[in-house]
């Protein structure tokens, strides 16, 4: 559902604060981060690198496949639980 809000305010060109104080940054090889996966496919992961900080900006981490992928528990934010994750950047075939 936040999905489809994030895409309403982009093609609007709506004033959304959630949006406006999102950081969004691509990994690079030997990134090292930790935090909650926000989506998952077949090229890339997106990880909430600061999920429980509501007074912060939101730090989004794009990291293109391969990565290292290390499952670290959960943390709790706002009283619900999340599975928390170690993602590292991997050099690609390209890049090898």
């Amino acid at each position: 559902m936040k999905t489809v809000v994030a895409f309403q305010c982009l093609l609007t060109i709506a004033v959304c604060p959630e949006l406006l104080a999102q950081r969004i940054r691509e990994a690079k090889v030997g990134d090292i981060a930790t935090g909650v996966i926000i989506s998952e496919d077949q090229r890339q992961l997106r990880l909430d690198a600061s999920p429980c900080n509501r007074n912060q900006d939101k730090i989004i981490l794009v990291v293109q496949r391969p990565y290292k992928k290390i499952p670290l528990g959960t943390v709790v934010c706002n009283g619900k639980r999340y599975p928390r994750v170690q993602v590292i950047q991997s050099p690609s075939d390209k890049q090898r």
